[in-house]
């Protein structure tokens, strides 16, 4: 029987299998035993153990990773390694790093796409509604089309807040990405005035 001899991208379908699971402990096993072995871990290997804290929730080992990608690789920040953050900490309400990363991508004139710009509005919209459609109009001005979670969570904040100004630019961003009048905006736009009984309010929305 012919003996199989590991490889890198071997151990890069392993740490990324472990990533899906959540599992730090088995990726870091996992990388040690490609060391043992003699192989050299490339930019895969170390994006995957951004990816494997990230998810796991740990994020300043997230951060660790990062830092030893770029010394032992020579390279630069990337849009997945840092999307990876980005994700991360949106997923845990962390609006602020989410942001601090997804700003240091523009600040070395990388372009970050969706899985970048989608989770820090997405996260800014449970804080400060302004700060989630202020990064609606940068996603847009980058060419990155928001997602509808994205616009649904931003204008749900509007409307929570009573904020009819914001409202009303919601629905002006939403014309330009030819979505006005969508149903789910309709919908979220009248609902506090049928709550309030102003059924010529939702009218008025509706023609």
């Amino acid at each position: 029987r012919q003996k199989h001899h590991p490889s890198t991208e071997s151990f890069n379908a392993i740490l990324a299998a472990c990533a899906r699971d959540e599992n730090i402990s088995a990726a870091l096993k996992w990388f040690q035993r490609l060391l043992d072995t003699g192989l050299k871990p490339d930019k895969v290997t170390y994006r995957t153990m951004v990816s494997v804290c990230a998810r796991a929730g740990n994020l300043p080992l997230a951060e660790e990773w990062l830092g030893r990608m770029l010394d032992a690789t020579d390279d630069r920040l990337d849009v997945v390694s840092c999307s990876s953050l980005i994700g991360g900490y949106a997923s845990r309400g962390d609006a602020q790093n989410a942001q601090r990363w997804l700003e240091r991508l523009l600040l070395i004139g990388l372009r970050p796409g969706p899985y970048a710009f989608n989770p820090v509005i997405c996260a800014w919209s449970y804080v400060e509604a302004s700060k989630a459609e202020a990064w609606l109009w940068k996603a847009m001005e980058t060419g990155v089309r928001p997602s509808d979670v994205a616009l649904q969570r931003t204008l749900a904040a509007y409307v929570k807040q009573q904020d009819l100004e914001g409202c009303d630019r919601m629905k002006e961003l939403l014309k330009k990405l030819h979505q006005w009048p969508a149903a789910w905006a309709l919908a979220l736009l009248a609902k506090p005035h049928a709550a309030a009984g102003d059924f010529e309010m939702v009218e008025e929305l509706l023609e």
